[in-house]
């Protein structure tokens, strides 16, 4: 990548980086405060939620405000460094669901499997730039295919993590209170 490449990657890297990190911290405070799957479970709905309603409305911010929040730096990176964001910004939900698949398996004292699942990701997402500069011979196409594998690899973790929001631990329903009362009787 020559010089002036990175210096507007790297400038829109490090305002997507800052942005990606809010939601990053919920899903720290998730671990902190769920101290189970269970605390997952009953706490990840909303820290997905709030998570993805931060990575959608820093997409937005982004597309709207991006330029001019770039134009410290100067006209051209403005221009150049603003595709850049949005890609990474756009990688925002997929972050988001990555980093509650992380949390759900340390919480789960699957740490190992977790681990090696990341280091997969990351591998995929490396491959994934590393085709995507090649093919397109450009930064853009690089992110471009970061973000497709990153993306790509999300949709694999979101099956695991519907899965642990609908798991019940125990068969007690009681809580749920009646559905429909019929002489006295719950059916």
């Amino acid at each position: 990548m020559p010089a002036t490449q990175t210096a507007y990657f790297n400038q829109a890297y490090l305002l997507g980086g800052t942005l990606t990190a809010l939601p990053y911290l919920l899903t720290l405070a998730l671990f902190a405060t769920a101290a189970s799957a269970e605390g997952f479970r009953h706490k990840a709905q909303r820290t997905l939620i709030m998570g993805m309603v931060l990575a959608l409305s820093f997409i937005l911010i982004g597309a709207v405000f991006g330029p001019v929040v770039l134009l410290m730096f100067g006209t051209s990176y403005s221009q150049k460094s603003w595709p850049f964001l949005m890609i990474i910004l756009a990688a925002g939900p997929a972050m988001v669901i990555k980093d509650h698949f992380v949390v759900l398996r340390r919480l789960q004292g699957r740490r190992r499997q977790g681990a090696l699942t990341m280091a997969l990701w990351s591998a995929a997402e490396l491959t994934g730039a590393v085709v995507g500069g090649l093919v397109g011979g450009t930064t853009t196409m690089l992110c471009l295919g970061w973000m497709a594998m990153s993306t790509a690899c999300a949709l694999i973790a979101l099956p695991v993590l519907i899965s642990a929001l609908r798991r019940r631990s125990t068969g007690d329903e009681s809580h749920r209170g009646p559905l429909v009362k019929v002489d006295d009787r719950v059916c």
